[in-house]
This record gives structure tokens, sequence and C-alpha cells, in this order.
């Protein structure tokens, strides 16, 4: 075969004309843990979503809460600023020959209405009464409700409000809160000696503990995992940290003004051992009165003649001595003036 010739080809074994190199797939466990990793991102996210979505939904402003108002020529529309400088709305309830003024503090997420037949009962037995929406709270300004954080400044801003008040300059004052609001009674009457007696109806003692517990109650949400990413959303949307909020480290300070806890044994949002803390805190005197069958601040619902008659006589026998003790004492017939 003379050079140049071409090489005859074998049928049986085609010439090799080397293809396109062959992309290689992923190794299997590198494609699986990918696959984790998107997931448990996506967890995550959804995870910090609905939590950031509970907290704002807890922290958001209440515009209104039940129906009704006191009977015409009962009361006076009133409005004061609170400590830091919001505007807080509430129904003054007066009583004609009064000897002291009552301050009614509602619980999380309700208003004034709550407290209302309580407080025309207590009206009709001869207190003034003032009832008010706290801040984030039917009309009382406020974007966030702090759960007890900041709405002792509420509260001061009302008892500064009835001293100020013509006609009640002397009146030695008490306060009645529920829940959130007893709670914020013992840690604004801790600082403020103008505060003589507390009653305190299924407050909690800690508000972190408090707002893990009742978590479920209000988001309806399972309380792990989603409460504590919850509460690290709602601190920064308030700017208070719940574990700076305890009324449990302010109850010594009340003594030796008069506190009266009350508190259901069938409290699912404030567990009835908040009440027991509180009232070995607390110095003398003290009372606690334990609600049989009584859930988170059911007892003036379930015992109503007996709650107001318990409510009334506390306070009636507790600031009558300090209103006495603050009359000027009469100068005898047998005395010299110089």
């Amino acid at each position: 075969m003379a050079v140049g010739d071409t090489v005859p080809q074998d049928p049986t074994n085609p010439p090799y004309h080397p293809g396109p190199k062959a992309r290689r797939g992923p190794i299997p466990w590198v494609s699986a843990l990918r696959s984790i990793a998107l997931a448990a991102t996506g967890v995550g996210v959804a995870l910090l979503g609905v939590s950031a979505y509970a907290a704002l939904r807890m922290a958001s402003r209440r515009l209104s809460y039940g129906r009704g108002a006191p009977p015409k020529g009962s009361f006076e529309q009133v409005a004061f600023p609170s400590a830091d400088g919001l505007r807080l709305s509430g129904w003054l309830l007066p009583a004609a020959d009064a000897r002291d003024a009552l301050i009614l503090c509602h619980g999380f997420k309700t208003g004034r209405r709550e407290m209302l037949p309580l407080a025309m009962a207590l009206r009709e037995r001869g207190h003034q009464v003032l009832l008010f929406d706290f801040r984030g709270h039917g009309k009382s300004e406020g974007r966030w409700s702090a759960c007890g954080g900041l709405e002792s400044r509420d509260l001061e801003g009302a008892v500064r409000f009835m001293k100020g008040r013509f006609g009640m300059e002397g009146l030695p004052i008490g306060v009645i809160g529920f829940s959130m609001g007893g709670a914020v009674a013992i840690m604004a009457a801790g600082r403020l000696p103008e505060i003589e007696a507390v009653v305190a109806d299924s407050a909690f003692a800690t508000l972190d503990e408090a707002l893990k517990t009742g978590f479920c109650t209000f988001c309806h949400l399972p309380r792990e995992p989603f409460s504590r990413f919850a509460l690290w959303f709602g601190e920064r949307l308030v700017g208070v940290r719940a574990e700076e909020v305890r009324p449990l480290d302010a109850v010594p300070d009340l003594s030796p003004r008069p506190l009266l806890i009350v508190h259901g044994t069938q409290d699912r949002i404030v567990p009835l051992s908040e009440a027991y803390l509180l009232y070995e805190a607390a110095g003398n005197p003290k009372e606690l009165w334990v609600v049989a069958r009584a859930g988170h601040v059911e007892a003036r619902l379930l015992q109503f003649d007996a709650y107001l008659e318990k409510v009334d006589g506390f306070l009636k026998s507790r600031l009558a001595r300090i209103a006495e003790a603050a009359q000027p004492q009469p100068i005898s017939a047998g005395s010299s003036q110089s």
C-alpha cells in the first residue's frame, strides 16, 4: 500500500470519535444537605414571622372594649396627662360627702368599661371613683401597650389629677387594679406615697412569666417555640424588658400601707401561685382572699355582692383612719396659744 493511500475501515470496529465530556451529577449527600438547609431556612423565617406578628398583635392598641357608659348626670368625662405626657381619657364618678377617692385600673386588652358595674356600686357607697383607659387602650393616646411596663406612669398621672382636683385635695386615695392593672397598682404604689391602699385582683408577680403563661390564651399559638421569639420582638417594639417588670420587687415597699390580694383558684392566665408569691413578699398589713372556682378576674363576676362587701369594707376601714388622722385636731378649752 503506497503512502497516502486510505486505509480501509473494518465495519466491525468503527473508529473512536470522542464526544463532549460527560457531566457528573451532584453527590447524593450534598444534595440532601442542601435540601435540609433550605427547609430549615424556610422554617426559621416562618417561625420569626409568626412570632413577630404575635408580638405586634399583643402590643398594638385596643380601640374599644365593651359597651355602655354611666347613666347621664352620674359622671364627668375627663382627660389628664400621664407622667410622660400622653393624653389619657376617663370617667369621674363623683359622690356626695365622699371621704376618699378610688382609682380603678383595668386589665390587658380591656378598658374602663370592664370596671363600670363595680365603679357604680362603689360610688353608691360613698366613694369618689375614677376609671380610665391605660395607654394604647380605648380613647387614650399611645400606640402600644407595654403590658404593665410603662402603665405605672399612667396611674401616676391619674393620682396627680385626683390630688389636683378641686375638692379632692385632702382625700386619701385607694387603687383597685385587675390583672395588669393590679400589677401596675403595686408597682406605682411602691414609689408613690399618695396611694394609701391597694386592692390587687389577679395580679402577676413577674411580667416575663406572665407573658409566657398567657401567651397561648392571647395569641392562640403553642408556648414553645413561639413565646420566646415573640417576647424578644415585643420588648423592642415597646422599649421595655419584661424581666424588669416585677411587682414582686415593689410589693414590700407598700408597707405600712394596706394591701388586699384577690385571686381565683381556677386562674389559667396568672396562676394562683403568683398571688402567694406577692403575699409572702408583702409587709403588713396585708390580706389574701382566695376565691374558689374563680378564673382570671372572675371573682367579682361569680360573687359580686361578696366582692363588693369585701373591697368596700377593706378600703373604707383603712382609708377612714387616714382621713381621720389628716383632720385638724380641735383645740381644747383649757389650752392656750402663744
